[in-house]
C-alpha cells in the first residue's frame, strides 16, 4: 500500500472513530458538520480499501441519522460540492442522498435561503437529480420571503441567465399545479398479501394506476417520488408557486398559463390567489402569444398523436385536462384573435369539446362559440382548410342536440357566420335554406331569433345563383312571405332585398306584400328596399337602383292578384274582395306609379309633393303606352283599374293623386271612362282627409270638364256646385268650393287659350262664381276662408277674373246706396224668416261689391290681421299672386304688391317666403310657372310660350333695393331678404335681375350686418346664388364690387362701435365682458386677417346650414353645387384659412360650431388629410390662442387642441409638444369651469400622445420626443399647486417611463430626483396629520414603516425603479450631484427612503461605475443619519451599508471613525441609534468589508453592546433594537464571543479605559459593564497587561465621589477579581497591577460611602472575594455592619434614617448580614474566638424580630459558622464543651423554631440544615446530649410529620436527619413503635 493510501485510511479511520465515538446528538452533528463533505470526496479515492471503508461509515451515518431527525447535516457545503463539475457522478449520487435526507430536517429559514443554491444545482444534472432537487425545492418554496420589487427578485434567482433551469422549473410547477389532491393515494403502494402458508405473497408488478387528466405517468412518477405530498402540503405548495412566480422572478408571459390553470384549483385559497395574479397582469399580456396560445392548448388537448410525426412514449403522454380547467382556458381561446388560426389545433379543440368521449354542456356551447370567433378571427387561407368540416359539424349539432336550445341556437348562427365567410359552401345549396325556413316556424323563443339571424348571414351567399336556383329562391320565398311567423316573413323580406337585383319582377313582388305587414319592421324594411334606400353589408348604397319594366310588372302583378283573389289570402272589405290588403296595394301602385316614371326616363323621387314637376314627361309615356295598349288590358288601362279598385275600398291621398296624375295627363283619353264614376267621384269630395278631398275636387272638374260637351252641361255642373256650397255636410261643401274652383279655371283656360277670353267677363255663371267664391272670404269658418283662397287662385292664374277692376272712393259711395235700396227690395220677401232674410241679404251685399280691387283689400286684410292663422295668411298671399298671373294687364298690381311688403310687420320667416313667391309671381305676371298646366306643360315649354310678354321684375327689384332692404324695421329688411333671395332663385336669369346683380349684392352684404342669424344665412345664401347666376364677366365684377366694399367701407359696411350690439341679447350667449358673439363678425376676421376680402363671397357661399333653410321651403337651396365651386378658389389662402377655420368648429356655441363645422365640411374633402398638411400651421394657431384673454376662444383651443392630436403622426411638431404641455397645464387651473374641462380633455389627449411618441420603438423621433417631453412635464406638472395638473403630469410622466425604456437615459438625473420629491409631496394630507399626532414612538415608527412600504408600491417608485437599469457612468455625473442635494435636503420621510432604495439599487446596477462617487454619498447619508425620524435614519443606515461594498477603504475607515466618534462623544439616543443600525447594515451587506475594518469596529460593536436600557416603554424598545443590532454585528463579524474578546482584546481594553475616563457618567458605566464582560469571559485568559490596565482603569474609577451608575464599577471589580484569582494573586514583576490588598482596600473604602445603593453593591463586591480569597477581614466588616445590624433587635435606631424606606432598609439589613457570613474567616482562630459568640448571639437575637428573607440569611450564615469555625471541629468540640453547647442550643432553638414555618418552605428547608449540620457535628463526637433533649424531642415530633406530608423538597433531608438521630441513639431508647410506624410511612412515601 502507498503511502498516500496509507495516508487516506488512517484518516478515514480517525474520521470513522471520531462519528463512532460521538455520544449525544450535538457530537453527530459537529462531527458530520466537519467531515460528511471531504468524507464524500474519498469515494474518489483510487484504493479500494479506502472506499470499502467510506462506504461502511456512510452505511453507519445513515444508520444513525434514521433514528435521529433533529441532527441537522452540513447542506451548505454538501450543495457546493455537489456543484462541482469536476465531482465524478459516484459522488454526486452519495452527495443529492445526504442532501435529500439532510433538507427536511433544517429549519424552515434555512430552507428559504437554500432555495437558489437549489436552483443552482438543477443546471446540466441528470433527470433524477433534477427530479430530487424540485421536490426539495417545491415545498420549500412557502418559507421563502420575495423582494418587494422585480429587480431583486431577478437578481436573487438569476432566471433569466439560465433559460434550461428556467423552462426546467416552469414545466415542473405546471406539473404541481395539475396536481390533483388524491394524487398521494394512487402514489402509495399497495400492501404486501400473505398467502395461507404465512408466505408473503408478492406480485410482480404494481397495479397500473391511471395518471391525473393532464399530466403522463413519467410526470406523476417524478412529482410523487417516493413520498408524496398530502393535500394540504400540496395546497401549500401550490400557493408558494404562485407567489414565487407572480413576484416578478421570471417574465409574465411565461407565467400567464401557470396562474389559469392555478385559477381552476379545487382549493378556493388557491384558485382565488391565481385569478388574483391573472387580473393583475391581464391588461399587460399579449394575448395573441403563439407561444401563449400552443401552451394552453397542449394543456387542453394533451398529447395528439399526428401521423408522420415523430411518435411520443406512451410514459410521456399526457391526457386532456378535466373539463374544470378546460373552462378556464376557453374563455383565453375565445379572446385571443390568434387562437383560431392554429390549425388544425383549433378545430381538433372544438369537435373534441362538441364530439369527445365526456361531453360538458358548457363546454359544447364555448366550442361553438369558439366556431363564431373562427369565422370572425381566422385567416382566409386557414378557414378554407376547414369551412366544410365547420360547416357539417354545427349542422350535425343543430340535428343532436335537440334539448340543448341554446346550444343549437348558437349552432344556427355558427351556420350562417361559416357561410357569410365562405358562401360557396352554401350557394349552390338551397336545401339548407330550405332547411332553416322550416326551422324557423318549427324552433320557440330564442332559438328562432337564432335562425333569423342565421339565415340573414347566410343571405349574401346566394347573391349570384344561377337560374334553377333563383326559381327555387322564388318560390322559397313566395312560400314563406305569407307565413304567419313574423321571423319567417322578416328573412324573407332580407332576402327578397339582398339576393336579387333591383329589377327583378318576383322579389319586387315579394317586398311589395311585405310591405303591408302588420309588423311594423317588416313593413318598414320592404318600403325601404323598395324606394331604393337599401344599405348593403359594407355599409354603401347601392350604385343605381333600377326598377322593373312598368309593362312586365303591371302583367306580373296582374297574374298574381288573379291566384290571390281565389286564395286564403285575398283580403275581404264588405261585398268587395281585393287580392291584396290594402297597405300592401297602396304601395303596389306607388311601386307601379314609379316604374311608369322610370320608363319614361324620369328620376325617381318618393315625394309626393316633387312628383308634378316630371308629370309632363311621364305623360308624354302614357300617351304612347294607350297608343300601343289601345284595347281595355293595356297596361295604363290595367294600372288605372287597380287605382279604381283600391280606392272604392279605402281612400288614400296617394292613390288618388296617382289616379288624378294618369288622367290628368292625358285627359282627352281617360276622363270620358269616369264620367259614369262622378257620383263616386263627388262622394270622395266630402272626405276628412284634405289631400283626398283636393285630389279629388280636381279629377272631379278635369273629368266633368272634358265629359262636358256642350255650355249647358258645365252650367248644370256649376250650379250643383254651387248648390252644394250651401250643404249641411261642411266637408262637401269645401269639396265642392274646391271643385269650383277647378272646375271653373279649365273652362277659363280653355276660353282663354281659344280666343274667347271676352266670354269669360259676359259669361254670367262664370261671374256668379267668382263672386260667390269671392264672397266667402270674408267669412268666419277658417276652412272655408282657406280654401275659397284656393279655388280663387286656381280661377285667377288661369285667366283673368270675371269681376269689375274696381272704382274710386266716390264711386264706391254711390254703387253702396244703389246696393242698399236693392238689398232694402230684397228684404221685403214676407215668406222668408228673419235670419235667411238677413243672411240672404248679406251675401247679395257681398256678390254685388265684389272686384278685383275689393279682393285685393280683401286678400290683403287676411295677410295683415292678427286673427287669422299663418296657413290661411300663406293661402291668401298665394292667391294673390295667382290672380296677378293669370292676367297681364291686372289693373291693381302694383299696390297689391306694395300692400303685401307692409302687410307683415312681425318676424314670421316661414310665411315671409310665401308672400316672396307669391311677389315673385305678381311681378312676373303671366310668365310665371305658376300660369302653366302642370300636368301637360313644362317649365321650360311654358317660357317659350311666354316670351316677350312683360312683367313688374324691374320695378319689384328696385322696390326691393331702394326702399326696404334699408327699411327701419327689422322685421322688414328680413322679410326683404327672403324676397329678394325668393327673387334670384326664380329670374336669375331675368334681364332685368342680371342688369342689377351688382345693386343685390350689395343688398345682402347690408344684411350681413344684421344681428339676427336667419337674416345672415339668407344674405349668405343670396350671395351664394348670386353666383350662380352670373356669368364669367359678371364675376369679375361682383368680386371686386366685393373686394372693394369690404376693403374701403364704402356703401353697405354698418358702422359699429363700442356700445353696438351685434347681436341681440341672448342669442350667442356672453362674452366675458358681456357682449355678445357673431359668427359672421369672426368670418370677415379671418378675410381681413388674410388681407383677402374676396374670400368672405365663399365663405357666405358655404354658409347654408340653417335648419329653417333645410326645411320645406328652404330645400330648393342646394349646398352640393357652393362646396365644389368652393375648394378650387380657396386653395390658394387654405394655408391662412384652415387653421382658424379648424379651431372654430369648437366654439362652445353650438350655434357658431355648426356654422363652422358645415363651412369645413363643404371647404375640405378629405378631413384627415388636410389636417395633416397644415398640423403646423394649425398648432401655431391654437398656440397663440390658447391664453387668448376671451373665455370662448381659450375653451374652443383646448377643445381643438384635443382633436388635433388624436390619431394623427406628430413627428413634424415634436419640439411643440413642450410648449404645448405648458400652456394646457396653465389653462387646466382656468377660472372659468368650462375651459378647465376642456383643457383637461386636452391634457389627457396631449398625455396619450405623449406616451406613444415616446415609445422606444420610434427610433430617433422617439428619443427626440423624450429629451424634449420629460424635462417639460417634470418641471411644469410636479410642482404645481394645482392637484388635478400634479396627477395628470405625474401619470403622464409614468406611461412614459414604461414605454421610453432605454430613451429614459439622459433625462434619469432630472427625472429620478423629481419623481423622488414628489413621492412625499402627493402623499395624503392625513398622513402628514397622524404624523404630528402619534403618541409614542413606537407608533410614530410603525407608521412611518407604513408610509415607506407605501410609497415603495407607488407608482413613482416603479418608474424611479425602472429607471436603475438604465443607469451607467455616462450617467451618473450628472444624478449624483443632484441625489445628494435631495439627500442632504429632501423633505419627507418618504423621499429619504426613495433616495436610499433609489441608492442601494444603483449599488447593485453599476458597482464599478458608482464607486469613484461611493465617498461623496457616504458623506451625505452620514449627515442624514442625524435626523430625527428613525425609520429615515434605519433607511439611510441601509444605504451605508450596500455601498460601502463598492467605496474606497479610506472612506470606510473615516464613516467608522466618525460613528465611533458620534457614539462615544454624544449621550443623543438619536446618535446611538444610528450608529447601531449602519453598523449592522455593514454587517449585514457587506460583511467583508466591515471585517477588513474589524479592529476598528468591532471594539466599539462590543462597547456599545453594553449600553444600559433606559425606563419608558419606547426606550426600552429601541435600546433593545439597539442592543440587538449590536450583537448581531458582533456574532456577524466575531467566531465568538469569548473569541472575538481575544482577538481584539488590546483594542477593546484602550477603548474601554479610556471610556472610563470619560465625563459622562453613562459612558463610565457602560465601559464598566463592558468590563465584567471580558472578566467573565475571559476568566484566567485575562493576564497582563490587560489584566493590570482593567484593573487599575476601575480603581482608579472608584476613587471620587459617588455617581449614578457607578454600582457598575464595583460589579466589574467584582468580576475580574473572582474571574482571575490566580493571575491577581500571581502578578508577578508587574507592579503596575493592583495587589489583591490594595483592591481590598479600594472595596473595603466604597463600602464606607453613605448613599445606601452603592453602599450595599460595595457589600455585593466584598463579600465574594473575601470568600473566594479566604481574607480575614470579617473585625473591619463586623464594625461597618454593626450599626445596620442593630436595628434589628433595637428599631430606636432606624430613627436616625428616616429617609430611607422600609424595603431598602430591609435589602441593606439583608445585605449585611450575607456579607457577615461571607467575611467569616476559614482559618483565623484568632477572630473566630473573640467574635463567635457576639456573631452567634447577634444572629440568634435578630431571627425573631427579622422578615423571613433575613431570617434565611440568618440560618445560611449559622451554616457557615458550623462549616468554618474550628470550635465545631472533632478536636476542638470535646475540649471546648460547655461553649460549643451553649452555642449550639442558641442556634438549635432557633433553627428549630423556624422549622414550623409553614408560610415558606426554604426558610424551614435552611433551618433543618442547620439542625442537620449540628446534629452530624454532635452525632461524629457522640455527644448528641450536649443538645437540649426538650428541643431533641421537639424534632423528633417534626421530623416524621415532615417525612411524611411535608413539602417533596425537605422530605429527603428530613429522612436522613431522622436517620442520624436514630442511629445516635441506644437501641433501649428507640423510638416508639408509633414513632417507628410514621418513619416507615415516610419512608415509603418518599419511595412512591
Amino acid at each position: 500500500m502507498s503511502s498516500v493510501a496509507q495516508d487516506e485510511h488512517a484518516l478515514v479511520e480517525r474520521v470513522f472513530l471520531r462519528i463512532g465515538s460521538a455520544e449525544s446528538d450535538e457530537q453527530l452533528q459537529t462531527a458530520l458538520g466537519k467531515f460528511l463533505a471531504p468524507l464524500l470526496l474519498k469515494l474518489n479515492s483510487p484504493d479500494e480499501t479506502v472506499r470499502s471503508k467510506v462506504l461502511k461509515l456512510l452505511a453507519h451515518i445513515k444508520t444513525r441519522l434514521k433514528s435521529r431527525s433533529q441532527i441537522q447535516l452540513p447542506l451548505d457545503a454538501l450543495l457546493t460540492q455537489f456543484q462541482d463539475p469536476e465531482a465524478t457522478p459516484f459522488i454526486t449520487n452519495f452527495t443529492i442522498l445526504y442532501i435529500k435526507l439532510g433538507f427536511p430536517r433544517v429549519e424552515p429559514v434555512k430552507q428559504a435561503e437554500l432555495v437558489p443554491l437549489l436552483i443552482n444545482c438543477l443546471e446540466g444534472r441528470s433527470v433524477n437529480h433534477q427530479d430530487s432537487i424540485l421536490q426539495l425545492l417545491t415545498p420549500a418554496l412557502q418559507y421563502v420571503k420575495m423582494p418587494k420589487t422585480e429587480a431583486e427578485c431577478r437578481a436573487k434567482f438569476q432566471l433569466a441567465e439560465k433559460p434550461v433551469v428556467k423552462q426546467l422549473l416552469l414545466e415542473y410547477f405546471m406539473d404541481v399545479l395539475l396536481l390533483p389532491y388524491n394524487a398521494h393515494v394512487s402514489a402509495i403502494p399497495p400492501p404486501s398479501v400473505e398467502g395461507v402458508d404465512g408466505v408473503a405473497g408478492s406480485s410482480p408488478q404494481p397495479p397500473t394506476v391511471a395518471p391525473p387528466p393532464g399530466l403522463s405517468p413519467s410526470a406523476l412518477k417524478r412529482l410523487t417520488g417516493d413520498n408524496p405530498m398530502m393535500p394540504e402540503e400540496l395546497e401549500k405548495a401550490k400557493l408558494s408557486i404562485i407567489n414565487f412566480l407572480g413576484s416578478g422572478v421570471v417574465r409574465e408571459e411565461e407565467v400567464v398559463c401557470h396562474f389559469i390553470i392555478a385559477s381552476s384549483d379545487t382549493r378556493h385559497s388557491v384558485a382565488t390567489s391565481a385569478d388574483m395574479e391573472v387580473k393583475k397582469i391581464t391588461g399587460s399580456i399579449d394575448w395573441n402569444s403563439s407561444d401563449i396560445l400552443s401552451k394552453l392548448c397542449q394543456i387542453f388537448q394533451g398529447t395528439v398523436i399526428v401521423k408522420g410525426k415523430v411518435t411520443v412514449k406512451p410514459e410521456d403522454r399526457r391526457s386532456p385536462v378535466l373539463p374544470r380547467i378546460r373552462l378556464k382556458i376557453f374563455p383565453i381561446f375565445l379572446k385571443a384573435r390568434e387562437a383560431s388560426n392554429m390549425f388544425p389545433a383549433s378545430l381538433q379543440i372544438v369537435f373534441d369539446c362538441l364530439f369527445g368521449a365526456n361531453p360538458n354542456a358548457k363546454l359544447k356551447s364555448m366550442a361553438v362559440q369558439f366556431v363564431h370567433h373562427m369565422c370572425l378571427n381566422c385567416e382566409d387561407t386557414k378557414f378554407a382548410l376547414m369551412d366544410a368540416v365547420l360547416l357539417n359539424g354545427m349542422l350535425k349539432v343543430i340535428k343532436e342536440a335537440q334539448e340543448d336550445p341554446k346550444l343549437r341556437s348558437l349552432a344556427y348562427v355558427a351556420v350562417g357566420k361559416i357561410s357569410r365567410r365562405s358562401p360557396h359552401r352554401l350557394s349552390k345549396d338551397i336545401q339548407i335554406v330550405q332547411t332553416f325556413f322550416d326551422a324557423i316556424c318549427q324552433e320557440e323563443g330564442d332559438t328562432r331569433l337564432a335562425v333569423q339571424e342565421a339565415l340573414s348571414m347566410m343571405a349574401d351567399a346566394f347573391c349570384n345563383i344561377d337560374s334553377t336556383h333563383m326559381a327555387l329562391m322564388e318560390a322559397l320565398l313566395l312560400q314563406n312571405i305569407d307565413k304567419e311567423e313574423y321571423q319567417a316573413r322578416v328573412v324573407s323580406v332580407q332576402y327578397a332585398a339582398r339576393v336579387f337585383p333591383s329589377d327583378h319582377i318576383p322579389s319586387r313582388y315579394v317586398l311589395m306584400l311585405a310591405a303591408g305587414d302588420i309588423k311594423d319592421d317588416v313593413r318598414g324594411e320592404a318600403v325601404k328596399t323598395l324606394r331604393g334606400s337599401q344599405i348593403t353589408e359594407l355599409g354603401k348604397q347601392r350604385e343605381k337602383h333600377v326598377l322593373p319594366d312598368f309593362v312586365e310588372m303591371i302583367n306580373y302583378v296582374q297574374r298574381k292578384a288573379k291566384q290571390r283573389k281565389i286564395s286564403s289570402h285575398r283580403y275581404i272589405s264588405g261585398n268587395a274582395t281585393l287580392p291584396f290588403n290594402p297597405l300592401s296595394y297602396n304601395e303596389i301602385l306607388l311601386y307601379l306609379r314609379m316604374c311608369l316614371a322610370q320608363s319614361a326616363g324620369v328620376a325617381i323621387d318618393w315625394q309626393l309633393e316633387n312628383l308634378p314637376e316630371h308629370a309632363p314627361v311621364v305623360a308624354a309615356r302614357v300617351r304612347t303606352l294607350l297608343a300601343h295598349y289601345p284595347n281595355q288590358q293595356g297596361p295604363v288601362q290595367e294600372y288605372v283599374g287597380m287605382l279604381q279598385e283600391l280606392l272604392r275600398v279605402t281612400a288614400s291621398g296617394e292613390v288618388m293623386y296617382c289616379l288624378l296624375e294618369i288622367v290628368a295627363m292625358v285627359p282627352d283619353i281617360l276622363a270620358h271612362k269616369f264620367v259614369q264614376h262622378l257620383d263616386w267621384l263627388k262622394g270622395m269630395l266630402s272626405s276628412s282627409k284634405d289631400d283626398l278631398k283636393q285630389y279629388a275636387a280636381e279629377l272631379y272638374a278635369i273629368v266633368s270638364f272634358h265629359a262636358s260637351s256642350s255650355g249647358s252641361g258645365f252650367n248644370d255642373q256649376v250650379d250643383s256646385l254651387l248648390n252644394s256650397l250651401h250643404d249641411k255636410n261642411p266637408e262637401l261643401c269645401l269639396g265642392a268650393l274646391l271643385c269650383l274652383g277647378y272646375l271653373s279655371g279649365l273652362k277659363m283656360k280653355h276660353l282663354n287659350h281659344s280666343s274667347q277670353a271676352s266670354e269669360i267677363s259676359c259669361d254670367p255663371i262664370m261671374v256668379k262664381t267668382a263672386k260667390t267664391i269671392s264672397s266667402l272670404l270674408k267669412g268666419n269658418n277658417v276652412s272655408v276662408k282657406t280654401t275659397a283662397c284656393t279655388a280663387l287662385g286656381e280661377m285667377g292664374r288661369n285667366a283673368p277674373l270675371p269681376i269689375d277692376d274696381g272704382k274710386d272712393e266716390s264711386e264706391s259711395n254711390s254703387s253702396e246706396g244703389t246696393e242698399g235700396q236693392n238689398g232694402n227690395e230684397e228684404t221685403n220677401d214676407e215668406s222668408a224668416s228673419p235670419d235667411e232674410k238677413k243672411q240672404r241679404k248679406e251675401v247679395i251685399t257681398k256678390e254685388k261689391n265684389v272686384t278685383k280691387l275689393s279682393l285685393v283689400n280683401t286678400l290683403i286684410a287676411m295677410i295683415k290681421t292678427s286673427n287669422e292663422a299663418n296657413k290661411t295668411k300663406e293661402k291668401a298671399a298665394a292667391c294673390l299672386g295667382d290672380i296677378c298671373v293669370g292676367e297681364a294687364a291686372f289693373p291693381h298690381r302694383r299696390k297689391a304688391m306694395g300692400d303685401l311688403f307692409n302687410a307683415i310687420q312681425s318676424k314670421q320667416v316661414d310665411l315671409q317666403f310665401t308672400i316672396g313667391q307669391a311677389l315673385v309671381d305678381m311681378a312676373m305676371g303671366p310668365s310665371s310657372p305658376r300660369a302653366r298646366c302642370i300636368w301637360t306643360t313644362s317649365k321650360v315649354d311654358h317660357q317659350k310660350n311666354v316670351f316677350g310678354v312683360k312683367d313688374d321684375v324691374a320695378w319689384f327689384l328696385q322696390e326691393l333695393l331702394s326702399k326696404y332692404i334699408c327699411h327701419a324695421n327689422p322685421h322688414l329688411r328680413q322679410s326683404a331678404c327672403v324676397w329678394l333671395l325668393t327673387l334670384v332663385r326664380e329670374t336669375g336669369h331675368h334681364p332685368d335681375v342680371q342688369a342689377s346683380l351688382l345693386n343685390i349684392q350689395r343688398g345682402f352684404m347690408r344684411m350681413l350686418s344684421e344681428n339676427d342669424e336667419i337674416t345672415q344665412d339668407m344674405a349668405s345664401k343670396g350671395l351664394g346664388q348670386l353666383m350662380e347666376v352670373c356669368t364669367p364677366s359678371q364675376k369679375d365684377t361682383l368680386v371686386s364690387e366685393l373686394v372693394e366694399t369690404l376693403m374701403t367701407g364704402k356703401s353697405t359696411k354698418t358702422e359699429v362701435n363700442a356700445d353696438t350690439t351685434i347681436f341681440q341679447s341672448g342669442t350667442l350667449g356672453k362674452a366675458p365682458d358681456g357682449g355678445g358673439l357673431s359668427t359672421y363678425k369672426e368670418l370677415c376676421a379671418i378675410a381681413t386677417d388674410l388681407n383677402q376680402p374676396d374670400l368672405i363671397y365663399k365663405f357666405m357661399h358655404l354658409a347654408n346650414h340653417n335648419a329653417t333653410w333645410n326645411a320645406r321651403k328652404g330645400a330648393a337651396f342646394g349646398f352640393s353645387t357652393i362646396a365644389a365651386q368652393a375648394g378650387e378658389q380657396l386653395a390658394p389662402y387654405m394655408q391662412q384659412i384652415v387653421p382658424r377655420l379648424y379651431r372654430y368648429q369648437f366654439d362652445p356655441n353650438p350655434k357658431i360650431q355648426q356654422a363652422m363645422s358645415g363651412i369645413w365640411n363643404a371647404l375640405v374633402q378629405d378631413n384627415k388629410k388636410t389636417v395633416d398638411k397644415y398640423l403646423k400651421q394649425i398648432l401655431d394657431d391654437l398656440l397663440k390662442n390658447l391664453t387668448s384673454n376671451q373665455w370662448r376662444i381659450r375653451e374652443s383651443s383646448c377643445l381643438a387642441v384635443s382633436d388635433l392630436l388624436r390619431g394623427r403622426v406628430l413627428d413634424d411638431i415634436i419640439e411643440d409638444i413642450p410648449q404645448l404641455w405648458e400652456i394646457c397645464l396653465r389653462v387646466r387651473d382656468d377660472i372659468k369651469e368650462s375651459v378647465r374641462l376642456a383643457a383637461d380633455s386636452a391634457c389627457k389627449t396631449l398625455s396619450k400622445v405623449s406616451v406613444k411618441i415616446c415609445d422606444v420603438t420610434n427610433g430617433k423621433v422617439g428619443e427626440k420626443a423624450t429629451s424634449l417631453v420629460l424635462p417639460c412635464l417634470l418641471q411644469c406638472s410636479l410642482n404645481s399647486t394645482v392637484s388635478e395638473v400634479r396627477t395628470i403630469g405625474l401619470s403622464t410622466i409614468l406611461q412614459i417611463s414604461r414605454q421610453a425604456g432605454a430613451l429614459l437615459k439622459p433625462n434619469i438625473p432630472v427625472l429620478v430626483t423629481a419623481l423622488l420629491e414628489a413621492v412625499s409631496g402627493l402623499e395624503p394630507n392625513v398622513i402628514n396629520y397622524l404624523s404630528l399626532h402619534m403618541g409614542t414612538q413606537a407608533n410614530q415608527d410603525r407608521l412611518d414603516n407604513a408610509r415607506i412600504a407605501q410609497s415603495k408600491m407607488s407608482p413613482m417608485m416603479e418608474t424611479v425603479n425602472r429607471c436603475v437599469q438604465y443607469v451607467d457612468e455616462t450617467v451618473l455625473p450628472e444624478l449624483v450631484p443632484r441625489l445628494i442635494e435631495l439627500i442632504r435636503g429632501g423633505i419627507g420621510v418618504s423621499t429619504k427612503a426613495g433616495c436610499a432604495s433609489f441608492v442601494v439599487s444603483v449599488t447593485h446596477q453599476c458597482p464599478q461605475d458608482l464607486s469613484p462617487y461611493a465617498g461623496k454619498l457616504l458623506a451625505a447619508f452620514l449627515h442624514g443619519l442625524g435626523d430625527r425620524n428613525a425609520t429615515v435614519r434605519k433607511s439611510y443606515a441601509t444605504s451605508i451599508g450596500h455601498l460601502v461594498k463598492v467605496a474606497k477603504d479610506s472612506s470606510v475607515e473615516k464613516l467608522i471613525q466618525r460613528l465611533r466618534t458620534w457614539y462615544l462623544e454624544s449621550e443623543d439616543s438619536n446618535a446611538h441609534h444610528a450608529c447601531s443600525v449602519t453598523l449592522h447594515a455593514m454587517a449585514r451587506h457587506a460583511p467583508d468589508i466591515l471585517r477588513r475594518h474589524a479592529m476598528e469596529a468591532m471594539p466599539l460593536a462590543f462597547f456599545a453592546m453594553h449600553e444600559k436600557k433606559e425606563d419608558g416603554e419606547g426606550a426600552a424598545v429601541r435600546r433593545a433594537e439597539e442592543s440587538s443590532d449590536w450583537e448581531d454585528v458582533w456574532n456577524e463579524i466575531t467566531p465568538g464571543t469569548e473569541a472575538g474578546i481575544r482577538l481584539y482584546l488590546p483594542e477593546i481594553v484602550d477603548l474601554l479605559s479610556s471610556c472610563l475616563q470619560s465625563q459622562l457618567w453613562s459612558v463610565k458605566g457602560q465601559a464598566a459593564r463592558a468590563i465584567a464582560t471580558v472578566a467573565d469571559k475571559l476568566g484566567g485568559q485575562l493576564g497582563p497587561p490587560h489584566l493590570a490596565a482593567l484593573l487599575s482603569a476601575v480603581t482608579d474609577g472608584l476613587s471620587g465621589r459617588t455617581w449614578q451608575g457607578k454600582e457598575a464599577l464595583l460589579r466589574a471589580l467584582s468580576t475580574i477579581c473572582t474571574s482571575c484569582k490566580d493571575e491577581i494573586l500571581n502578578r508577578g514583576l508587574d507592579s503596575k497591577q493592583p495587589s489583591i490588598d490594595q483592591i481590598m482596600a479600594v472595596i473595603l473604602r466604597e463600602c464606607g460611602k453613605d448613599q445606601p445603593v452603592y453602599k450595599m453593591a460595595a457589600m455585593q463586591c466584598l463579600g465574594p472575594v473575601l470568600e473566594l480569597y479566604e481574607l480575614d477581614h470579617f473585625k473591619a466588616v463586623w464594625d461597618m455592619t454593626q450599626s445596620i445590624v442593630l436595628q434589628v433587635t433595637n428599631p430606636n435606631k432606624s430613627e436616625d434614617d428616616e429617609e430611607s424606606s422600609l424595603g431598602q432598609k430591609q435589602e441593606l439589613i439583608t445585605c449585611c448580614f450575607t456579607l457577615l457570613g461571607e467575611a467569616w474567616p476559614q482559618n483565623s482562630t484568632a477572630t473566630q474566638e473573640s467574635l463567635i459568640s457576639c456573631f452567634v448571639d447577634l444572629l440568634c437575637d435578630s431571627a425573631p424580630l427579622s422578615t423571613w428573607k433575613v431570617q434565611v440569611v440568618l440560618l445560611k450564615d449559622m451554616q457557615i459558622i458550623l462549616d468554618r469555625s474550628s470550635v465545631f471541629t472533632k478536636e476542638v468540640l470535646l475540649s471546648n464543651s460547655e461553649k460549643v453547647r451553649q452555642l449550639s442550643n442558641k442556634m438549635f432553638s432557633t433553627a428549630l423554631s423556624q422549622l414550623s414555618n409553614l408560610k415558606f418552605v426554604s426558610l424551614r428547608s435552611e433551618s433543618l440544615a442547620v439542625l442537620e449540620r449540628l446534629i452530624q457535628k454532635f452525632v461524629d463526637v457522640n455527644q448528641l446530649s450536649l443538645l437540649q433533649e426538650s428541643g431533641l424531642s421537639l424534632l423528633r415530633e417534626e421530623l416524621p410529620t415532615m417525612a411524611e406530608s411535608g413539602p417533596w423538597e425537605l422530605r429527603d433531608r428530613a429522612k436522613g436527619a431522622w436517620k442520624l438521630m436514630q442511629d445516635a441513639i441506644p437501641d433501649n431508647n428507640s423510638s416508639t413503635p408509633g414513632n417507628a410506624g410514621d418513619l416507615q410511612q415516610a419512608d415509603t412515601a418518599m419511595e412512591h
